[in-house]
């Protein structure tokens, strides 16, 4: 008895060595498997990560643009003419510059130059929107009225702005005073469609993911927001 008894004790229970190979091979597919879902998710969210940043910065750099265009033309009375400190010039070694000051300064389907007191602080203010490449710059000079001159701003800070990057395009179109839309025409021998005919302006702004969403390709949001200016058409002097 005591023989046989040792002999079963022996027999301890346990895994071959074929049921081991086949319970491995059967989590490592397990394991595989997770892998696959947990990347394609994580690749998911990466690219809805950059879609989503990339119509945030459009959105965001469209409520900057929209809210100062708001403000174009808006000129002190001080500074208007026939008045004391009626202003005479425009910003120096422009492209734009014709040494009579405008409302809008410049305008064509990818630049936009024009005065305003943006923040009705009694400093007037030349802002230019334009794109550098994909770089979306905003430039800005205040008109210091001691000095007679448009100057860089005096915070310290440079004149030009990054407003955005990853801006693959920028458009403006204009609405006149008659109705009409398009591009000002100050060549043609009419008087309308100029410049000062302006009366709001729609800007379209195409952004860009910082990475390629799919292989090389990238994605792009595009954003169009119509902007009255509520400042134009309104008289240029109090004389």
């Amino acid at each position: 008895m005591i023989h046989r008894a040792s002999r079963l004790s022996s027999r301890r229970p346990g895994f071959t060595i074929m049921e081991l190979i086949i319970a491995m091979g059967m989590a490592m597919v397990v394991l595989a498997g997770t892998i696959v879902v947990f990347s394609t998710s994580n690749q998911a969210y990466v690219k809805q990560d950059l879609v989503v940043s990339a119509e945030q910065n459009v959105r965001s750099t469209m409520e900057i643009m929209s809210h100062e265009l708001r403000m174009a033309g808006y000129i002190p009375m001080t500074f208007l003419s026939g008045e004391p400190d009626e202003i005479t010039a425009d910003v120096s070694s422009q492209g734009w510059s014709n040494g009579v000051l405008d409302r809008i300064e410049y305008a064509s389907e990818t630049n936009l130059t024009f005065v305003a007191d943006t923040n009705a602080d009694g400093i007037l203010e030349t802002i230019t929107y334009a794109l550098d490449g994909n770089t979306l710059l905003r430039k800005s000079w205040d008109w210091d009225n001691t000095a007679r001159t448009w100057v860089s701003r005096t915070s310290g800070t440079d004149e030009v702005v990054v407003l955005a990057e990853n801006i693959s395009s920028l458009q403006f179109v204009y609405t006149f005073e008659n109705g009409g839309q398009g591009q000002p025409n100050e060549a043609d021998a009419t008087t309308t469609n100029d410049r000062d005919d302006i009366r709001a302006v729609t800007i379209a702004l195409t952004g860009s993911t910082r990475a390629p969403v799919t292989g090389d390709t990238y994605g792009n949001r595009r954003l169009q927001s119509y902007v009255q200016m509520r400042n134009m058409g309104l008289e240029t002097s109090t004389h």
